[in-house]
């Protein structure tokens, strides 16, 4: 290869690290030392966390030095912490991947984090946590809208599906909801998601008390849904709630599905197929679907063959027109 290539420091980190992952430790080291004489670039000291066969102390040693001079660098500290690890000094990493996600290094606190819990610190992962969140939504505003809004909602959804225990993601979302922008908070979908993971983590009260604050800003049908995940309050308060939402918004089918679903849960099947049926009346073919339910669980053989003959006709409105066969006379025995 050219002189003039063989500086350039993508090929050179590239040749360094190849070099590394096939064994060959000390020629990477000194490739990385040779190409960093002529200018520096990130790339060439995250080498070194490749290489296996020469004794982390001695990468370590190096990285500090270079660190003497580029202090505060996020990438050198990221590579600094990871070969700290390799060495089992663990305190030392952690200062490491502290001063690169003070640098704004996110994989740095990720990695703070996994040291925490490998080391079995509650507090200091919580707190990691909250810093994490806090450093992920520093580059949200730079987001169009639309992207913004799926941004967080992705986010928001991974917290509340992690494998840790319900208290520590319940934790979690709440510090994410806290850090969200207003406007976004005010946003019915992510108002909805937010209640619906409160309601499923066991924050029953704290979810209907966040679906009553959003609906004073406008109606949205996704709002009121929520109640019915919410299992640790009870049915007959959730049901007031609706009853109340039901005399401004009479004969919306999705807040009567709801209002039957928790008159279920409250077991008040009378008041439960009063609200079924009147959402069928509006249009809603689940409401009809949770009708028949009922009256099969309740042994009402005619009342169930009456509405899966309303079903199908449901049914056939929401079908398009379209050409069928003709049924055919029947023939004259004769």
């Amino acid at each position: 290869m050219p002189g003039h290539l063989q500086r350039d420091p993508a090929l050179a980190a590239q040749y360094a690290g190849y070099l590394a992952q096939l064994g060959d430790g000390e020629g990477a080291l000194k490739q990385v030392r040779k190409t960093m004489e002529h200018g520096w670039d990130d790339r060439l000291p995250a080498v070194l966390e490749s290489i296996s066969n020469v004794a982390p102390e001695r990468l370590l040693a190096q990285l500090e030095q270079w660190l003497s001079v580029r202090p505060g660098n996020a990438s050198l500290l990221l590579t600094a912490g990871r070969v700290a690890l390799r060495a089992q000094l663990w305190g030392k990493a952690r200062s490491f991947f502290n001063e690169a996600a003070n640098a704004g290094s996110l994989v740095a606190l990720e990695e703070q984090l996994r040291l925490s819990a490998a080391m079995g610190d509650r507090s200091q992962a919580e707190s990691l946590q909250q810093r994490r969140l806090a450093l992920l939504s520093q580059s949200l505003p730079e987001l169009p809208l639309p992207q913004k809004r799926r941004a967080w909602h992705g986010r928001m959804k991974e917290l509340a599906e992690t494998a840790d225990q319900a208290s520590e993601r319940l934790a979690a979302v709440r510090h994410h909801w806290r850090a969200m922008p207003g406007h976004l908070q005010r946003d019915p979908a992510l108002a909805a998601q937010y209640a619906g993971y409160l309601a499923q983590l066991g924050d029953g009260e704290g979810a209907l008390k966040q679906v009553r604050k959003t609906m004073e800003h406008g109606w949205d049908d996704r709002l009121p849904a929520v109640l019915e995940s919410i299992s640790n309050v009870a049915p007959e308060r959730l049901l007031a709630q609706l009853e109340q939402w039901l005399s401004v918004r009479p004969g919306n089918a999705s807040l009567l599905l709801t209002a039957g679903r928790v008159a279920l849960r409250a077991q008040l099947w009378g008041k439960a197929r009063s609200f079924f049926n009147e959402a069928a009346n509006a249009g809603s073919l689940v409401a009809l679907e949770e009708q028949l339910r009922l009256s099969a669980a309740m042994g009402d053989r005619s009342q169930a063959e009456s509405l899966q003959q309303r079903r199908l006709a449901l049914l056939s409105q929401s079908l398009p027109e379209l050409p069928l066969p003709q049924k055919r006379p029947e023939k004259d025995p004769r």
